[in-house]
Protein backbone atom coordinates (compact mmCIF):
# COMPACT_ATOMS: atom_id res chain seq x y z
CA UNK A 1 0.00 0.00 0.00
CA UNK A 2 1.52 3.32 -1.08
CA UNK A 3 -0.08 6.08 0.90
CA UNK A 4 1.16 8.81 -1.41
CA UNK A 5 -1.64 7.68 -3.75
CA UNK A 6 -4.15 9.33 -1.40
CA UNK A 7 -4.79 12.84 -2.80
CA UNK A 8 -5.38 14.40 0.63
CA UNK A 9 -1.93 13.27 1.80
CA UNK A 10 -0.04 14.59 -1.21
CA UNK A 11 -0.98 18.10 -0.09
CA UNK A 12 0.71 17.67 3.31
CA UNK A 13 4.51 17.61 3.45
CA UNK A 14 4.88 15.51 6.60
CA UNK A 15 7.47 15.94 9.36
CA UNK A 16 8.98 12.72 10.73
CA UNK A 17 9.42 13.34 14.46
CA UNK A 18 11.38 10.18 15.33
CA UNK A 19 14.33 8.72 13.36
CA UNK A 20 17.79 7.27 14.19
CA UNK A 21 21.32 6.98 12.79
CA UNK A 22 23.11 3.93 14.16
CA UNK A 23 26.89 3.51 14.04
CA UNK A 24 28.71 1.51 11.40
CA UNK A 25 27.95 3.77 8.42
CA UNK A 26 30.12 6.57 7.06
CA UNK A 27 29.09 10.21 7.31
CA UNK A 28 28.55 10.35 3.53
CA UNK A 29 26.35 7.26 3.67
CA UNK A 30 24.15 8.86 6.32
CA UNK A 31 23.89 12.07 4.33
CA UNK A 32 22.80 10.21 1.21
CA UNK A 33 20.32 8.10 3.13
CA UNK A 34 18.65 11.16 4.69
CA UNK A 35 18.57 13.03 1.36
CA UNK A 36 16.93 10.10 -0.37
CA UNK A 37 14.52 9.32 2.46
CA UNK A 38 13.20 12.85 2.72
CA UNK A 39 12.90 13.24 -1.06
CA UNK A 40 11.23 9.88 -1.68
CA UNK A 41 8.58 10.38 1.00
CA UNK A 42 8.21 14.11 0.42
CA UNK A 43 9.13 15.06 3.98
CA UNK A 44 9.46 18.71 4.97
CA UNK A 45 11.25 18.07 8.28
CA UNK A 46 12.87 15.12 10.07
CA UNK A 47 14.22 14.75 13.60
CA UNK A 48 17.19 12.48 14.37
CA UNK A 49 17.22 10.95 17.84
CA UNK A 50 20.72 10.19 19.16
CA UNK A 51 21.22 7.11 21.35
CA UNK A 52 24.63 7.21 23.07
CA UNK A 53 23.37 4.64 25.58
CA UNK A 54 21.63 1.51 24.30
CA UNK A 55 20.13 -1.60 25.86
CA UNK A 56 20.70 -4.42 23.39
CA UNK A 57 22.13 -7.65 24.71
CA UNK A 58 25.08 -7.62 25.16
CA UNK A 59 25.27 -4.11 26.59
CA UNK A 60 26.93 -1.59 24.32
CA UNK A 61 27.24 2.15 23.96
CA UNK A 62 27.70 4.63 21.14
CA UNK A 63 29.50 7.75 22.30
CA UNK A 64 29.60 9.12 18.75
CA UNK A 65 25.81 9.08 18.34
CA UNK A 66 25.19 12.69 19.34
CA UNK A 67 27.76 14.17 16.97
CA UNK A 68 26.68 11.85 14.15
CA UNK A 69 23.16 13.28 14.26
CA UNK A 70 24.39 16.84 14.67
CA UNK A 71 26.78 16.50 11.73
CA UNK A 72 24.06 15.24 9.40
CA UNK A 73 21.79 18.06 10.55
CA UNK A 74 24.48 20.69 9.96
CA UNK A 75 25.53 19.42 6.54
CA UNK A 76 22.05 18.84 5.09
CA UNK A 77 20.60 22.10 6.38
CA UNK A 78 23.45 24.02 4.78
CA UNK A 79 22.93 22.10 1.54
CA UNK A 80 19.15 22.36 1.06
CA UNK A 81 17.17 25.09 2.86
CA UNK A 82 13.88 23.64 1.57
CA UNK A 83 14.12 20.59 3.82
CA UNK A 84 15.28 20.73 7.40
CA UNK A 85 16.85 18.17 9.73
CA UNK A 86 16.70 18.44 13.52
CA UNK A 87 18.98 16.68 16.02
CA UNK A 88 18.13 15.48 19.53
CA UNK A 89 21.02 14.60 21.86
CA UNK A 90 21.11 11.80 24.41
CA UNK A 91 22.84 11.60 27.79
CA UNK A 92 26.24 9.94 28.05
CA UNK A 93 25.87 7.71 31.09
CA UNK A 94 29.49 6.65 31.56
CA UNK A 95 30.95 3.14 31.75
CA UNK A 96 28.47 0.67 33.17
CA UNK A 97 25.77 3.37 32.89
CA UNK A 98 26.92 4.73 36.26
CA UNK A 99 25.89 8.36 36.81
CA UNK A 100 28.58 10.93 37.37
CA UNK A 101 26.67 13.61 39.22
CA UNK A 102 23.62 15.79 38.95
CA UNK A 103 25.78 18.66 37.76
CA UNK A 104 27.37 16.48 35.07
CA UNK A 105 23.97 15.65 33.61
CA UNK A 106 22.93 19.30 33.71
CA UNK A 107 26.19 20.31 32.06
CA UNK A 108 25.65 17.79 29.28
CA UNK A 109 22.26 19.39 28.61
CA UNK A 110 23.69 22.92 28.56
CA UNK A 111 26.57 21.99 26.25
CA UNK A 112 24.28 20.16 23.84
CA UNK A 113 21.72 22.96 23.61
CA UNK A 114 24.46 25.58 23.20
CA UNK A 115 25.98 23.42 20.44
CA UNK A 116 22.81 23.42 18.37
CA UNK A 117 20.67 20.44 19.38
CA UNK A 118 16.93 20.95 19.20
CA UNK A 119 16.11 18.86 22.26
CA UNK A 120 16.93 15.57 23.97
CA UNK A 121 15.97 11.94 23.51
CA UNK A 122 15.92 9.84 26.68
CA UNK A 123 16.10 6.05 26.45
CA UNK A 124 16.53 5.64 30.21
CA UNK A 125 12.96 4.37 30.51
CA UNK A 126 13.80 1.29 28.40
CA UNK A 127 13.64 -1.49 31.03
CA UNK A 128 17.13 -2.85 30.34
CA UNK A 129 18.78 0.56 30.57
CA UNK A 130 16.73 1.54 33.61
CA UNK A 131 17.94 -1.65 35.32
CA UNK A 132 21.58 -1.01 34.42
CA UNK A 133 21.45 2.62 35.51
CA UNK A 134 20.19 1.65 38.94
CA UNK A 135 18.41 4.96 39.50
CA UNK A 136 14.82 5.95 38.86
CA UNK A 137 13.64 8.21 36.04
CA UNK A 138 12.55 10.73 38.69
CA UNK A 139 15.73 10.40 40.79
CA UNK A 140 17.19 13.65 42.19
CA UNK A 141 20.37 13.08 40.16
CA UNK A 142 18.35 13.78 36.98
CA UNK A 143 16.36 16.78 38.24
CA UNK A 144 18.97 19.37 37.12
CA UNK A 145 18.99 17.82 33.63
CA UNK A 146 15.21 18.10 33.33
CA UNK A 147 15.39 21.63 34.77
CA UNK A 148 17.78 22.80 32.03
CA UNK A 149 15.39 21.59 29.32
CA UNK A 150 12.48 23.14 31.18
CA UNK A 151 14.23 26.52 31.51
CA UNK A 152 15.40 26.53 27.88
CA UNK A 153 12.01 25.46 26.55
CA UNK A 154 13.46 22.52 24.60
CA UNK A 155 11.52 19.25 24.21
CA UNK A 156 12.32 15.81 25.60
CA UNK A 157 11.34 12.69 23.63
CA UNK A 158 11.03 10.07 26.37
CA UNK A 159 11.00 6.29 25.78
CA UNK A 160 9.37 4.75 28.84
CA UNK A 161 8.55 1.05 29.04
CA UNK A 162 7.93 -1.43 26.25
CA UNK A 163 4.92 -3.46 25.06
CA UNK A 164 3.24 -5.10 28.05
CA UNK A 165 3.74 -8.63 26.73
CA UNK A 166 7.53 -8.22 26.93
CA UNK A 167 7.13 -8.95 30.66
CA UNK A 168 5.52 -12.31 29.82
CA UNK A 169 8.69 -14.42 29.95
CA UNK A 170 7.05 -17.63 28.74
CA UNK A 171 4.98 -16.19 25.91
CA UNK A 172 6.95 -13.14 24.70
CA UNK A 173 6.94 -12.75 20.94
CA UNK A 174 10.02 -13.80 18.90
CA UNK A 175 11.39 -10.32 18.19
CA UNK A 176 11.40 -9.50 21.91
CA UNK A 177 13.35 -12.66 22.68
CA UNK A 178 15.81 -12.09 19.84
CA UNK A 179 16.61 -8.56 21.03
CA UNK A 180 16.88 -9.35 24.73
CA UNK A 181 13.68 -7.46 25.51
CA UNK A 182 12.07 -10.05 27.77
CA UNK A 183 11.82 -8.85 31.35
CA UNK A 184 11.70 -11.10 34.38
CA UNK A 185 11.34 -10.08 38.02
CA UNK A 186 14.79 -8.47 38.11
CA UNK A 187 13.59 -5.64 35.85
CA UNK A 188 11.35 -2.73 36.85
CA UNK A 189 7.71 -3.30 36.00
CA UNK A 190 5.82 -1.31 33.40
CA UNK A 191 3.70 0.23 36.15
CA UNK A 192 6.82 1.32 38.05
CA UNK A 193 8.36 2.94 34.96
CA UNK A 194 5.16 4.80 34.19
CA UNK A 195 4.87 6.03 37.78
CA UNK A 196 8.45 7.33 37.72
CA UNK A 197 7.88 9.10 34.41
CA UNK A 198 4.66 10.70 35.61
CA UNK A 199 6.48 12.00 38.68
CA UNK A 200 8.91 13.75 36.32
CA UNK A 201 5.90 15.54 34.82
CA UNK A 202 4.72 16.55 38.29
CA UNK A 203 8.11 17.88 39.35
CA UNK A 204 8.77 19.72 36.06
CA UNK A 205 5.39 21.03 34.89
CA UNK A 206 6.87 23.31 32.21
CA UNK A 207 8.90 20.48 30.64
CA UNK A 208 7.69 19.66 27.11
CA UNK A 209 7.66 15.85 27.04
CA UNK A 210 6.71 13.59 24.14
CA UNK A 211 6.26 10.00 25.27
CA UNK A 212 7.52 7.80 22.43
CA UNK A 213 5.31 4.99 21.11
CA UNK A 214 2.22 6.49 22.81
CA UNK A 215 3.68 5.50 26.22
CA UNK A 216 2.68 1.94 25.19
CA UNK A 217 -0.93 2.79 26.06
CA UNK A 218 -2.61 1.45 22.93
CA UNK A 219 -4.73 -0.90 25.05
CA UNK A 220 -5.49 1.76 27.69
CA UNK A 221 -7.13 4.82 26.14
CA UNK A 222 -8.59 5.84 29.49
CA UNK A 223 -5.13 6.28 30.99
CA UNK A 224 -3.94 8.16 27.90
CA UNK A 225 -6.86 10.54 28.20
CA UNK A 226 -6.21 11.06 31.93
CA UNK A 227 -2.58 11.98 31.26
CA UNK A 228 -3.46 14.39 28.45
CA UNK A 229 -6.06 16.06 30.67
CA UNK A 230 -3.66 16.35 33.61
CA UNK A 231 -0.43 17.49 31.91
CA UNK A 232 -0.90 20.21 29.28
CA UNK A 233 2.72 19.99 28.08
CA UNK A 234 2.53 16.24 27.39
CA UNK A 235 2.57 14.91 23.83
CA UNK A 236 2.23 11.36 22.51
CA UNK A 237 4.51 10.15 19.71
CA UNK A 238 2.75 7.75 17.32
CA UNK A 239 5.96 6.01 16.23
CA UNK A 240 5.14 2.28 15.74
CA UNK A 241 5.37 -0.66 17.22
CA UNK A 242 2.53 -2.29 15.48
CA UNK A 243 1.17 -3.61 18.78
CA UNK A 244 -0.20 -0.17 19.58
CA UNK A 245 -2.33 -0.33 16.41
CA UNK A 246 -4.02 -3.43 17.78
CA UNK A 247 -5.18 -1.33 20.71
CA UNK A 248 -6.14 1.56 18.46
CA UNK A 249 -8.32 -0.79 16.41
CA UNK A 250 -9.80 -2.58 19.43
CA UNK A 251 -10.75 0.73 21.06
CA UNK A 252 -11.27 2.63 17.85
CA UNK A 253 -14.04 4.99 18.90
CA UNK A 254 -12.29 5.93 22.15
CA UNK A 255 -9.00 6.67 20.39
CA UNK A 256 -10.72 8.57 17.59
CA UNK A 257 -12.37 10.78 20.19
CA UNK A 258 -9.14 11.33 22.12
CA UNK A 259 -7.08 12.35 19.08
CA UNK A 260 -9.82 14.68 17.85
CA UNK A 261 -10.17 16.15 21.35
CA UNK A 262 -6.40 16.73 21.65
CA UNK A 263 -5.30 17.34 18.04
CA UNK A 264 -2.23 19.33 19.13
CA UNK A 265 -0.79 16.54 21.29
CA UNK A 266 0.03 13.73 18.81
CA UNK A 267 3.10 13.40 16.56
CA UNK A 268 3.83 11.42 13.40
CA UNK A 269 7.07 9.39 13.53
CA UNK A 270 8.50 6.21 12.00
CA UNK A 271 11.60 5.05 13.96
CA UNK A 272 13.29 4.57 10.56
CA UNK A 273 17.08 4.52 10.57
CA UNK A 274 20.17 4.45 8.31
CA UNK A 275 19.45 1.00 6.87
CA UNK A 276 19.94 1.88 3.23
CA UNK A 277 21.54 4.50 1.01
CA UNK A 278 21.44 4.51 -2.77
CA UNK A 279 21.34 6.91 -5.70
CA UNK A 280 18.22 5.03 -6.83
CA UNK A 281 15.39 6.70 -4.92
CA UNK A 282 12.93 3.92 -5.73
CA UNK A 283 15.09 1.55 -3.70
CA UNK A 284 14.13 3.48 -0.55
CA UNK A 285 10.59 2.20 -0.70
CA UNK A 286 11.00 -1.36 0.57
CA UNK A 287 13.24 -0.84 3.61
CA UNK A 288 11.32 2.18 4.94
CA UNK A 289 7.76 1.71 3.75
CA UNK A 290 6.54 -0.54 6.59
CA UNK A 291 6.73 2.07 9.35
CA UNK A 292 5.73 4.88 7.02
CA UNK A 293 2.60 3.04 5.82
CA UNK A 294 1.74 1.97 9.36
CA UNK A 295 1.62 5.53 10.64
CA UNK A 296 0.13 7.31 7.65
CA UNK A 297 -2.58 4.69 7.17
CA UNK A 298 -3.48 5.12 10.83
CA UNK A 299 -3.96 8.85 10.30
CA UNK A 300 -6.30 8.57 7.31
CA UNK A 301 -9.90 9.69 7.09
CA UNK A 302 -10.84 6.73 4.89
CA UNK A 303 -12.53 4.11 7.14
CA UNK A 304 -11.26 1.22 5.01
CA UNK A 305 -9.03 -1.14 7.00
CA UNK A 306 -5.37 -1.51 6.07
CA UNK A 307 -3.23 -4.64 6.33
CA UNK A 308 0.39 -4.85 7.46
CA UNK A 309 2.66 -7.88 7.86
CA UNK A 310 4.02 -7.98 11.41
CA UNK A 311 6.40 -10.81 12.29
CA UNK A 312 4.84 -13.89 10.68
CA UNK A 313 1.26 -12.63 10.64
CA UNK A 314 -0.74 -10.13 8.62
CA UNK A 315 -2.74 -7.81 10.87
CA UNK A 316 -5.71 -5.71 9.82
CA UNK A 317 -6.02 -2.28 11.39
CA UNK A 318 -8.64 0.44 11.27
CA UNK A 319 -7.62 4.07 10.68
CA UNK A 320 -8.46 6.81 13.16
CA UNK A 321 -10.67 8.48 10.51
CA UNK A 322 -9.37 11.92 11.41
CA UNK A 323 -10.62 15.27 10.23
CA UNK A 324 -8.35 17.09 7.74
CA UNK A 325 -7.35 19.69 10.34
CA UNK A 326 -6.35 17.06 12.91
CA UNK A 327 -4.43 15.04 10.33
CA UNK A 328 -2.48 18.15 9.26
CA UNK A 329 -1.65 18.89 12.91
CA UNK A 330 -0.38 15.36 13.61
CA UNK A 331 1.58 15.05 10.37
CA UNK A 332 3.13 18.50 10.38
CA UNK A 333 1.80 21.30 12.55
CA UNK A 334 2.57 19.85 15.97
CA UNK A 335 6.17 19.12 14.95
CA UNK A 336 6.71 22.74 13.91
CA UNK A 337 5.16 24.08 17.10
CA UNK A 338 7.07 21.85 19.52
CA UNK A 339 10.38 21.23 17.76
CA UNK A 340 10.53 24.71 16.22
CA UNK A 341 9.60 26.12 12.82
CA UNK A 342 13.34 26.25 12.11
CA UNK A 343 16.05 24.02 13.62
CA UNK A 344 18.47 25.57 16.10
CA UNK A 345 21.65 26.75 14.26
CA UNK A 346 24.73 24.58 14.82
CA UNK A 347 27.70 26.20 16.53
CA UNK A 348 30.67 24.83 14.57
CA UNK A 349 33.25 25.85 17.18
CA UNK A 350 31.30 24.19 19.99
CA UNK A 351 30.84 21.01 17.90
CA UNK A 352 34.58 21.02 17.15
CA UNK A 353 35.40 21.21 20.86
CA UNK A 354 32.91 18.42 21.61
CA UNK A 355 34.55 16.18 18.99
CA UNK A 356 37.97 16.86 20.55
CA UNK A 357 36.60 16.08 24.01
CA UNK A 358 35.06 12.82 22.81
CA UNK A 359 38.24 11.74 21.02
CA UNK A 360 40.25 12.33 24.19
CA UNK A 361 37.71 10.33 26.19
CA UNK A 362 37.77 7.41 23.74
CA UNK A 363 41.59 7.40 23.54
CA UNK A 364 41.76 7.23 27.31
CA UNK A 365 39.24 4.41 27.36
CA UNK A 366 41.02 2.41 24.63
CA UNK A 367 44.69 3.45 24.54
CA UNK A 368 47.08 2.71 21.69
CA UNK A 369 44.43 1.73 19.14
CA UNK A 370 42.90 -1.06 21.21
CA UNK A 371 39.33 -0.03 20.35
CA UNK A 372 36.93 -2.75 19.09
CA UNK A 373 36.43 -3.12 15.35
CA UNK A 374 32.83 -1.96 15.75
CA UNK A 375 34.16 1.49 16.68
CA UNK A 376 36.34 1.95 13.59
CA UNK A 377 33.88 4.05 11.59
CA UNK A 378 32.84 6.15 14.58
CA UNK A 379 36.44 6.94 15.46
CA UNK A 380 37.28 7.83 11.86
CA UNK A 381 34.41 10.31 11.76
CA UNK A 382 35.31 11.82 15.13
CA UNK A 383 38.94 12.24 14.16
CA UNK A 384 37.97 13.82 10.85
CA UNK A 385 35.83 16.37 12.68
CA UNK A 386 38.74 17.40 14.93
CA UNK A 387 40.67 18.70 11.90
CA UNK A 388 38.95 22.10 12.11
CA UNK A 389 35.60 23.64 13.05
CA UNK A 390 34.61 23.56 9.35
CA UNK A 391 35.25 19.82 9.00
CA UNK A 392 31.63 19.18 10.03
CA UNK A 393 30.55 20.50 6.62
CA UNK A 394 33.38 19.10 4.51
CA UNK A 395 32.40 16.67 1.71
CA UNK A 396 33.21 12.98 2.03
CA UNK A 397 33.04 10.21 -0.54
CA UNK A 398 30.40 7.51 -0.05
CA UNK A 399 31.97 4.46 1.63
Amino acid sequence: MHNDSHPDWSAIAACDAHMHLYRGCSFAWNLQMMRGYMEWFGLERAALMALPAMTENPWWRDDGSNLRCLGVKAALNAENPARKVYAFAGLHLGDGAAPSSAEDFADQARRALDMGYDGFKSLQGKPGLRKRCGFALDAPVLDPFYAVLEERGRPLVFHVGDPADFWDVENARPDAKANGWVYDGTFPTLAQLRAEAENVLRKHPALAVNFAHVFFLGEDPDEAERLLETYPNLGLDLTPGWEMNIGFTRFHDRWHGIVERFPDRFYFGTDNANWHASADLASYDEPFRWAYDMDRSLLGEDPAAFKVRCDEDVHEFRPFELSPATREAVLRGNFLRRYGAEPVPVDRDAAFEEARRLCAFVDKRWPAGTHPDSWRTTLRILRRWTASPDALFAPESLA
